[in-house]
């Protein structure tokens, strides 16, 4: 699709669906409003769009929403679909309820600023991962860049209960959802990874 010059998009009311890729690569794109009528959107429908900073969904529609950051995801939010690449924050926490994350929410995104996210314990599965999860390293925050971290809520265990959990490539802050904390340095070998007053040190997974 032909779309550098364009800044906004506004669905027709009377559209149903936003199509796989629609509008990935429109580099200019701002800002997206999802009309009520839209009941299906196509996976990476708003990647590499390098300034979108909203998404927003109408509030009437039945099957999609955003939040205030104009992140968005399905009408419950327990499913989160799409984080706005040109969103110029350095954090994000996914609030307790999501169940789901689209592994495109991210990786085909790599938004340049964001390198915390907060992650609650309610999260079980990475999705829309079509090939093993063994292939790991996708599910980028800012890819290609060693400072992006994750804050889990639960022990790592738990994290490593979350379906494809592989596919992260971040330093992983077990226990600390909520906070960001100054980091000490990963060790290269996993065998000296050790707790210090109970609490487990972060880890590259």
């Amino acid at each position: 699709m032909d779309c550098v010059n364009i800044t906004s998009v506004k669905t027709p009311v009377n559209l149903e669906s936003v199509g796989i890729s629609a509008f990935e690569g429109c580099s200019s794109l701002e800002s997206v409003t999802i009309s009520e009528n839209v009941s299906d959107i196509g996976v990476c429908a708003f990647a590499y769009c390098d300034s979108l900073l909203s998404i927003t969904v109408d509030e009437n529609n039945l099957y999609y929403s955003s939040d205030d950051r104009g992140v968005l995801f399905n009408k419950d939010k327990t499913r989160l679909i799409n984080y706005p690449m040109g969103n110029a924050e350095n954090s994000y926490i996914i609030e307790r309820g999501v169940e789901d994350i689209s592994i495109y929410a991210f990786s085909a995104n790599n938004p340049p600023h964001l390198h915390h996210l907060h992650m609650p314990l309610s999260v079980t599965i990475i999705s829309d991962i079509e090939v093993p999860s063994d292939n790991d390293g996708d599910f980028d925050l800012n890819e290609g860049n060693p400072n992006n971290h994750i804050y889990y809520e639960g022990s790592l265990e738990e994290f490593k209960q979350i379906k494809n959990y592989h596919w992260f490539d971040a330093v992983i802050h077990p226990n600390s959802y909520g906070q960001e904390i100054d980091t000490p340095k990963i060790p290269e070998d996993p065998k000296e990874i050790e707790s210090v007053d109970g609490t487990e040190s972060p880890v590259k997974v």
